[in-house]
């Protein structure tokens, strides 16, 4: 009786043995399905975004970076990612010639012939797929699309920014899907063909926004999936790991501006210049953020916009006061919240950045000219209050340079 024991164990650990073997072969030796990562993207909000998503990526899996605010210049640092950079010129000449969306199409059709059934995850602006994505969706076979993310604009682009735009003459209905994709507004029916992520902020609000929420019900239809964005939510989700890979790709010492920020004796503030302003009102910009560097208790930097014709305010600006700190303007805001270098307080001209960094971290408010599409979203949802709105000729600044 114990030798039938005995052999009956020996013969399931044998079994067992050959069945472990087995499975290992197959995970070891099955072809596993090989992925590419295109990302394309011509704001500051939405790279940072799609930096946090790049670095959480399997390391094996290739991927294509195009991101237009944010260059990299350094292969030898995508190299440990599996990744290059594509080389390209400004969004105001790709969007007249297709530069852009040609050049990375030819790099996935070069992928494609090394592997045609590779398949292809793109990231890229909600509000711009027209002139990234969809002439490259139009070439390309939906088998070898495995998933899409879009992501807004800006912070609060749909519920604040865009929400004229978006919901004036059209109609969130399912049935409207298009037969191809070629508008801006198609891109709120990719769900309908491909897998489809949505990064949204502000989603509770826009799903119960009567104007919106047909919008909200809209996008998560088919394979559409919204994924909401939260600041707060994301720096409370990234490991000291994933920090250190950001701060590397943005180029952004956080100890040097911690260590900055200590040592000054007032409290710290960054000002967030505008872009697109008129010669007049970029003079009276200008004469506003001098007043407020010369007059106001607090120590000052200025945080340029990241478009190119933000450059304008911030020359004039060294010229005239020689010792000014600048921030670089493609290093977006809410980076240095995610990596704990913010300074004390910001204030400036109208940003999404009102939107996305904590309330209480606000100290003034210039209004947007000619029309303000933050700001009654802003004051609506309570992140600041009329008393911290000014405008371009604002001459009193006693109320805020008063505050502790």
């Amino acid at each position: 009786m114990k030798h039938f024991l005995k052999t009956g164990i020996q013969i399931f650990f044998i079994g067992l043995f050959i069945l472990i073997s087995c499975l290992f072969l197959y995970h070891t030796q099955t072809p596993k399905e090989k992925k590419l990562h295109v990302f394309l993207e011509v704001a500051s909000g939405p790279t940072l975004l799609q930096m946090i998503d790049f670095i959480r990526l399997p390391q094996t899996d290739k991927k294509i970076i195009a991101w237009e605010r944010n260059r990299q210049n350094n292969p030898e640092l995508l190299s440990k990612y599996n990744a290059y950079e594509i080389k390209y010129i400004p969004i105001e000449a790709h969007k007249k010639n297709g530069y852009l969306w040609r050049r990375v199409l030819a790099d996935i059709r070069q992928e494609l012939k090394k592997d045609p059934n590779i398949k292809i995850v793109f990231y890229t602006n909600l509000y711009h797929v027209n002139v990234l994505l969809f002439p490259i969706l139009q070439r390309l076979s939906p088998k070898n699309i495995q998933m899409i993310h879009v992501y807004e604009d800006g912070y609060g682009n749909i519920a604040a920014s865009r929400f004229d735009e978006i919901i004036k003459n059209h109609q969130f209905d399912p049935k409207l899907k298009p037969k191809q994709f070629k508008k801006r507004n198609d891109a709120y029916y990719l769900g309908f063909v491909f897998p489809t992520v949505f990064h949204i902020s502000f989603s509770n609000y826009i799903q119960k926004h009567p104007k919106l929420k047909d919008l909200y019900f809209l996008l998560q239809q088919g394979q559409g999936e919204i994924r909401d964005v939260d600041f707060k939510k994301i720096k409370q989700s990234l490991t000291k790991s994933e920090k250190n890979h950001l701060k590397r790709l943005l180029n952004l010492d956080a100890d040097f501006y911690q260590k900055l920020f200590q040592k000054s004796s007032r409290k710290t503030v960054f000002f967030l210049s505008s872009a697109g302003l008129t010669p007049d009102n970029i003079q009276k910009e200008a004469r506003l953020f001098k007043k407020i560097y010369q007059s106001c208790p607090y120590t000052v930097y200025l945080k340029p916009h990241p478009a190119s014709s933000s450059r304008v305010l911030t020359q004039m600006l060294q010229k005239d006061i020689p010792q000014l700190f600048v921030i670089p303007a493609h290093i977006p805001v809410e980076a240095f919240y995610l990596t704990d270098s913010l300074p004390d307080y910001l204030m400036g001209y109208g940003s999404s950045v009102f939107l996305s960094m904590p309330p209480e971290k606000m100290l003034f408010y210039i209004k947007r000219i000619p029309e303000d599409t933050y700001l009654p979203f802003l004051l609506n949802i309570g992140f600041i209050r009329k008393e911290q709105v000014i405008s371009l000729d604002t001459e009193d600044l006693s109320i805020f340079c008063q505050r502790p």
